[in-house]
């Protein structure tokens, strides 16, 4: 088992996203959102010896089901231009309303995503 992966979250509405500089294609993080998870702080800022991955695992949504604002910090931390893969891990359910302007930055209709299945976007911050 990876050193980070008892960090790991497990269950439903979890996502992982990488961000992507636009013009070298280099993930990177954002200051403003520090990575909680071990595996995703392999990074010499981080003290890793080399730049070997770096992403975000988060939970999209709280006990109430709302927002939990890390995705929204998330891209709100990166420049303009630049990309961010999503994964959901496992299957989500998510109140449409509280996620449609925080995916609206990345170019992405919430309401195209089918609720209790996967999901994974490629999407791009303000450029839609």
């Amino acid at each position: 088992m990876h050193e980070g992966s008892k960090n790991y979250l497990f269950g439903s509405n979890i996502a992982i996203a990488i961000l992507f500089d636009n013009y070298t294609l280099k993930p990177y993080w954002v200051s403003s959102v520090f990575p909680q998870n071990p595996a995703g702080q392999m990074w010499k800022d981080f003290g890793y010896p080399i730049d070997s991955q770096v992403f975000y695992q988060f939970r999209m949504d709280n006990s109430k089901g709302t927002n939990t604002s890390t995705l929204d910090s998330i891209i709100d931390g990166m420049n303009t231009g630049d990309y961010i893969a999503l994964v959901s891990y496992n299957t989500y359910s998510i109140n449409s309303n509280d996620f449609s302007s925080v995916f609206a930055k990345i170019g992405v209709n919430v309401a195209s995503l089918k609720g209790g299945q996967c999901f994974t976007i490629l999407g791009r911050k303000d450029l839609s």
